[in-house]
């Protein structure tokens, strides 16, 4: 995959929030090839926090990377306008519970935005 791929694939071209810097998280990051296509698509002064057990990027200017388990909801961020999972929902357990906890962590009219890709097996 690479960084143009996942641009288009999480393009977003009716953010909410009139251009005001936003907070988000990735959850599942990796070494942050997506959060970085996002951090690229939102307006500037904005912050990616970038969660993985494994792996994160290094951090950088928007990026706030912290290596945990973002099942457990120990996310320690701001009230986000939004997260982006790009192939992480398969690690949830409980889909339904995550994603009730998940909604308390957003602002109001905040995103949820899911990725799964390279798969043939479809995820309910």
């Amino acid at each position: 995959m690479t960084s143009a791929e996942a641009s288009a694939l999480i393009h977003m071209p009716d953010l909410p929030y009139n251009g005001t810097p936003q907070s988000w998280a990735d959850l599942g990051s990796g070494s942050g090839l997506f959060t970085r296509a996002l951090l690229a698509q939102l307006p500037p002064g904005s912050t990616v926090y970038a969660i993985d057990r494994d792996e994160v990027p290094p951090p950088a200017p928007g990026i706030i990377s912290r290596q945990a388990d973002f099942t457990t909801h120990n996310w320690q961020t701001p009230l986000l306008h939004g997260i982006l999972m790009a192939n992480s929902l398969h690690f949830v357990r409980d889909h339904k519970t995550f994603l009730h906890r998940a909604a308390d962590t957003l602002l109001p009219a905040a995103r949820f935005l899911f990725v799964e890709y390279d798969t043939n097996t479809p995820n309910p």
